[in-house]
C-alpha cells in the first residue's frame, strides 16, 4: 500500500452527485429494491471508473496488485455504503480495489472503529508507511507486510495483506528487487552494472509499479 493522491472529482459527480445520493437514500427509506439497485449503479459510471483506474495506476489501493489483466476491478467504498449510504458517490470515499481485498473474506463491509483498533488506513489521506512496514524475509524468501501500531495491524489483518496467494506472487517480484539492491551497492560489480541496478530499482519504486511500497523501502 502506498500514499495516493486524490484527483479532481469526475464531472458526473459534480453535476449529479447530490441528486444520486438523495435518490439512493429515498429508495432505502422506501425499501424499494429495484430503485435501490438502480441508484447503486450510479457510482459505476464509466467516467468514474476511468478516473479511479488512472488515479490508482491500475493497481489495487490496498495490495498494489495490477487488476484488469486477471480480473474485474471493484469500485471500493472506503466507508462501506451499507453503513454509510450517504457516501455512495462521494468522490473522497471511492477507491479502486481487487475483488479479493474488497471481498467478503477481507474488507467487504468491515469498517473497524477506534474501539476495535481502527479505522483502516486510508491511502488517500494518510501515508501507509506511518502504520505498516514492507520487508523481505531472506530466511523464508517472503515479502512481508508488518505493522508499526495497532491501526496498522488491524489494516493488515482486515485486508489480508499477507494472504498466501498474494504473498507468493509478490515475493517473486520483491526477491528480484532485493537482488537489484545488492547489485547497486556491491563493490565487486562494475560501475555501469551498479548504475543499471539502481536505475531498475528506482523504476520499481515508481507509484505506477506493482508492489512499489517494497521498492520504496529498499531505495530508502
Amino acid at each position: 500500500m502506498i500514499k495516493l493522491e486524490r484527483t479532481e472529482r469526475p464531472q458526473c459527480i459534480r453535476d449529479h452527485g447530490l441528486e444520486w445520493i438523495k435518490d439512493y437514500l429515498d429508495a432505502k427509506r422506501a425499501g424499494d429494491k429495484d430503485a435501490i439497485k438502480l441508484a447503486e449503479a450510479k457510482y459505476r459510471q464509466k467516467e468514474i471508473q476511468k478516473a479511479l483506474k488512472k488515479m490508482h495506476f491500475g493497481k489495487c489501493a490496498f495490495c498494489e496488485s495490477y487488476i484488469s489483466h486477471v480480473s474485474y476491478p471493484h469500485i471500493e467504498h472506503f466507508k462501506p455504503k451499507k453503513i454509510f449510504p450517504e457516501k455512495l458517490v462521494q468522490w473522497s470515499n471511492l477507491l479502486w480495489a481487487c475483488g479479493v481485498c474488497n471481498g467478503a473474506s477481507y474488507k467487504g463491509d468491515n469498517f473497524p472503529t477506534a474501539a476495535e483498533d481502527g479505522p483502516l488506513v486510508n491511502p488517500t489521506l494518510e501515508d501507509p508507511r506511518d502504520f505498516l512496514t514492507f520487508t523481505f524475509d531472506e530466511t523464508t524468501n517472503l515479502a512481508v507486510v508488518g505493522y508499526k501500531n495497532l491501526r496498522g495491524k488491524t489494516t493488515k489483518d482486515t485486508l489480508g495483506l499477507n494472504r498466501p496467494d498474494l504473498s507468493t506472487v509478490r515475493s517473486v517480484v520483491v526477491k528480484k528487487l532485493v537482488f537489484l539492491k545488492a547489485m547497486s551497492v556491491a563493490h565487486d560489480v562494475p560501475a555501469y552494472r551498479r548504475l543499471e541496478a539502481k536505475r531498475l530499482l528506482d523504476e520499481a519504486a515508481s507509484s505506477k509499479e506493482h508492489y512499489s511500497a517494497f521498492a520504496i523501502t529498499l531505495c530508502r
